[in-house]
């Protein structure tokens, strides 16, 4: 029964199965002689090529689930009817604990794959997911070219190929064919980061003044020291006032905020996130804390807050054909830094495996 009690040998079985699929794909994406086609191959299902560093942030995930550094999964109970599975930390970065949750689903991987490309329903649906978390933003984002918006809670539509064309010429009228969210804050993330270009256009036009100013009387290891000055940042190319930070298709770069209890502060990530279907019918999210200059102007560590690291984290979706719904894989690590024993960080982390246990719950009831 979907949403019941996982005996403990299904649940260790239905992960077995997940770090096969997850193998194969590692395979494919890693082989000497056919990882250049399996970019391909992984794309088509967007009409998009996979890039390196878009399968170096698969890879990390996927590895994670199939545990291929580091001790082996091991059981930890069933909560909701979500099983918990612990494993100690194989980074370097962290000693916070991996924790994974699977749950079976009424929901095809189409729903979940809708769900997470909601890019306008960020907000709420986190809020679905954790019980911790405060609130977010959608910093950057740009969908698959294949994708248009449609009404209904799901929020972005299937993205079947040759689906909607009328939508997307509409759409490419306004958005260069990328099908983009219109969003209620979208204006002032593009006013923030036209601030932030004519800040480094003024900074940068300021170093050459005063380089030209030097050059004349400038000894040689002043010369030198002042042409090692930073110079000004590249300005993306392929931006708009949804997509300042020029995201791929599929990806996105989003911040949320967390509630910790009162004694302690609360914590603030900002990470990036790829959302991809599988040539098999799978759905893969994967994420991880990102940092840049950029980043940080658009969002700085919010007031009252420490700034957590995600190492790793993401989703797998696997149709099941014996429910006619989805097995649902979640993995995370992540450290939330600051003064907070890690000892706590280990005690508390079983909980956050209850992503696919509400995931399931909202999704089961809406179907």
């Amino acid at each position: 029964q979907l949403g019941a009690r996982m005996p403990e040998r299904d649940a260790t079985d239905a992960l077995a199965r997940g770090a096969r699929d997850a193998e194969r794909v590692l395979r494919d994406f890693h082989h000497p002689d056919d990882a250049s086609t399996a970019l391909e191959e992984y794309g088509k299902c967007h009409d998009v090529s996979l890039e390196r560093r878009d399968v170096d942030l698969i890879s990390k995930f996927l590895s994670v689930l199939c545990a291929r550094d580091g001790e082996r999964w091991r059981y930890s109970g069933d909560r909701n009817g979500a099983s918990v599975f612990l494993r100690a930390s194989s980074s370097k970065e962290s000693a916070a604990h991996q924790v994974l949750g699977v749950t079976e689903t009424r929901a095809s991987a189409g729903e979940i794959f809708n769900f997470f490309s909601a890019a306008d329903k960020f907000d709420a649906h986190f809020k679905v997911l954790d019980a911790m978390f405060k609130g977010g933003d959608v910093l950057s984002y740009r969908l698959y070219d294949d994708m248009s918006p449609r009404g209904g809670d799901d929020g972005a539509g299937a993205g079947a190929k040759g689906a909607n064309d009328d939508g997307r010429r509409r759409f490419a009228e306004r958005g260069r064919g990328l099908g983009l969210f219109h969003r209620t804050k979208s204006a002032a993330f593009g006013e923030l980061f036209d601030r932030l270009e004519r800040a480094r256009t003024s900074k940068s036009n300021a170093m050459v003044d005063a380089r030209k100013m030097n050059s004349s009387n400038a000894s040689s290891s002043n010369a030198s020291a002042i042409a090692a000055l930073p110079r000004a940042e590249p300005v993306a190319t392929e931006r708009s006032s949804e997509n300042p930070l020029a995201c791929r298709p599929g990806h996105a770069v989003l911040r949320g905020t967390f509630k910790l209890p009162s004694i302690i502060k609360d914590r603030d990530f900002v990470w990036e996130q790829i959302t991809m279907r599988m040539p098999d019918g799978a759905v893969l999210v994967a994420a991880q804390s990102v940092e840049s200059g950029m980043v940080n102007a658009l969002a700085p560590v919010a007031d009252g807050h420490v700034r957590g690291t995600i190492l790793v984290s993401g989703y797998y979706v696997v149709p099941n054909a014996d429910t006619g719904g989805s097995t649902v894989y979640y993995a995370v690590q992540a450290d939330p830094r600051g003064a907070l024993p890690m000892w706590v960080v280990n005690l508390v982390a079983p909980d956050q495996a209850q992503n696919v246990a509400r995931l399931r719950d909202y999704l089961d009831k809406k179907s």
